[in-house]
């Protein structure tokens, strides 16, 4: 039974550690992509490309139905399950797709937009759907906890979508060109997906079994609700800031927030891992299932405050060392929506508990409220403050579902019980800022090791981590007899 435990505690860290790679890896190399596509259109055509991109991706939870949540959650409880469940996942995807897509030409349409914009925001939804179909085959490696597969396909995907925008940059290709190639580009990743998935772990049945529709819709219509208020109040701001303030102005908001989003592959991966087993253990053996959160909740936070101090105190020189002059700007945008970071890292890890645990139309109702209020605070702040308003709307808007998710998770899972371990971390942090400040005299490249140490040091000193965590740090989430720090 021991060896049996410990090789479950090694497979959880494995799929930790290769999953954040992976991601990590992949958003690098996106982020890349955009900063580049960025300097080369500059702040008005950038500014259409990432209103285009929003607006398809408020198609996404439609395209999807929360299918792929839910077939996470059910593979990872019978394995057995996965060939007929992820078949017809994608053959209710297919159908999907013949509506969806013309429904974002007729709301596209609609609106008073420039003819460019209209042709980007239908590239980017064709291109949105193929990553859809792409989550679907991930399921399964998510679903049996092999994430390794995964974390090298992303990061397939992500050079096949750079070098087609390297390409198009290099050759002179107008923005539709470098989105057509960004398109194939996602065409090759899905199939080689779909190959590594067939030879290594499951092959789809796609045979179609109608009787089984009902229940994955049935399923994944709570996470679908939840997603779609979820991009709305991360993505509405680009909308408003069309409407109101203009392309460039998109543009330089997307420009911060492209460094912030990404950062959150960290929370993700750590979610994707500690997802299937507390979704298995939460009836079987609460006690494994709350010791996995607790060690998750606490590295999320140990790892997301100092980003956000370290992107307040230099967000100046990080703008110019990635932008052009013309993007200077959002350096007040940045130092806003860095902020993000602590809080959502936290609060994935507060819905993705209630959803592992039956609990997601709870998390279904808290994203409604957020997703209004979100609404509100954009068309307020940005009419106030401009591009600063949107940053601020969306980091207040994330607040205030934490403390109503807090408020939840006590009362269906568990109550959230590290406030010493959050002292600490903020202890050590407060001990790095003192470096930070030398952004000055200290060139990039050595003053952000220079603060890892220092922050790492505090850690240790404060009794934040122990030594014998940091030897263990593969065994993330010891199960049975896991030590959770308060």
């Amino acid at each position: 039974m021991r060896q049996k435990s410990d090789l479950k505690r090694r497979r959880t860290g494995q799929n930790v550690i290769a999953l954040l790679a992976g991601q990590v890896l992949s958003k690098l190399l996106a982020l890349w992509a955009l900063i580049l596509l960025a300097n080369t259109l500059g702040t008005d055509l950038f500014g259409k490309y990432s209103f285009a991109a929003a607006f398809a991706m408020l198609f996404m939870p439609l395209m999807d139905l929360g299918l792929d949540t839910y077939g996470i959650r059910e593979i990872a409880r019978d394995p057995d399950r996965a060939p007929a469940y992820l078949g017809n996942i994608l053959w209710i995807k297919i159908f999907l797709s013949a509506l969806v897509i013309p429904a974002m030409w007729a709301a596209v349409s609609l609106m008073k937009i420039p003819a460019l914009t209209v042709r980007l925001v239908l590239v980017s939804g064709v291109i949105t759907l193929v990553r859809v179909f792409s989550n679907s085959l991930i399921t399964a490696f998510r679903g049996f906890q092999r994430m390794e597969y995964e974390a090298a396909l992303l990061i397939l995907a992500r050079l096949l979508e750079t070098a087609a925008v390297l390409a198009g940059i290099r050759l002179g290709f107008s923005v539709e060109i470098i989105l057509a190639l960004m398109f194939a580009a996602n065409v090759m990743a899905f199939i080689a997906l779909g190959a590594c998935m067939a030879a290594t772990l499951v092959r789809p049945l796609l045979r179609m079994a109608p009787d089984l529709w009902p229940k994955l819709l049935r399923g994944g219509l709570p996470f679908m609700l939840t997603s779609i208020f979820v991009m709305i109040y991360f993505k509405i701001a680009n909308v408003f800031l069309a409407r109101m303030e203009g392309d460039a102005a998109v543009g330089l908001y997307d420009s911060a927030a492209n460094l912030i989003y990404p950062l959150t592959v960290i929370s993700s991966a750590i979610i994707s891992a500690v997802f299937p087993v507390i979704s298995r253990y939460f009836h079987s053996d609460r006690e494994r299932a709350v010791a996995g959160f607790t060690q998750a909740a606490k590295y999320s936070f140990l790892i997301a405050l100092p980003l956000a101090a370290g992107i307040f105190f230099l967000a100046d020189p990080v703008m110019r060392l990635l932008y052009s002059e013309a993007y200077l700007p959002a350096v007040a945008v940045l130092r806003i929506i860095c902020w993000l970071i602590p809080v959502i890292f936290t609060t994935n890890m507060l819905g993705n508990t209630l959803g592992a645990v039956d609990k997601q139309e709870i998390v279904f109702g808290i994203s409604v409220a957020n997703a209004m209020v979100n609404v509100t605070l954009n068309f307020l702040l940005i009419r106030a403050w401009g591009i600063n308003g949107a940053a601020l709307a969306t980091v207040l808007t994330e607040i205030g579902g934490f403390f109503m998710l807090s408020h939840y998770l006590k009362k269906h899972f568990a109550p959230v019980q590290f406030r010493g371990t959050v002292l600490r971390i903020l202890v050590s942090t407060l001990v790095m800022l003192p470096v930070l400040l030398l952004r000055d005299v200290l060139a990039l490249p050595l003053l952000v090791p220079a603060a890892m140490a220092v922050y790492s040091a505090a850690l240790f000193a404060t009794r934040a981590v122990s030594m014998e965590e940091f030897r263990n740090l593969t065994s993330l989430f010891k199960q049975g007899g896991a030590e959770a720090h308060a």
